[in-house]
């Protein structure tokens, strides 16, 4: 399942994403937006391959506070 994670701080690395969502199953990739400077957007994408891990996630980091903003993470819209 790939999930949006939206108000990523500007500063944020593929692995602590990684991290974060690692701890409620695998994960296949991340993508983190960025211009085409390499100026981040603020919002990225996981995926995971199984989807109730992918459903725990979301139940679990919605509204977190993650490296000091509080992210939003739902089912991204393909």
């Amino acid at each position: 399942m790939k999930l949006y994670v939206g108000n990523l701080p500007y500063n944020v690395s593929e692995e602590s994403i990684r991290k974060l969502f690692s701890r409620h199953g695998q994960v296949h990739d991340v993508w983190i937006g960025n211009t085409r400077v390499g100026s981040p957007h603020g919002y990225g994408f996981v995926h995971m391959p199984n989807g109730s891990n992918a459903e725990k996630a979301i139940s679990v980091l919605d509204g977190i506070q993650f490296e000091g903003s509080e992210i939003t993470v739902h089912q991204a819209k393909d």
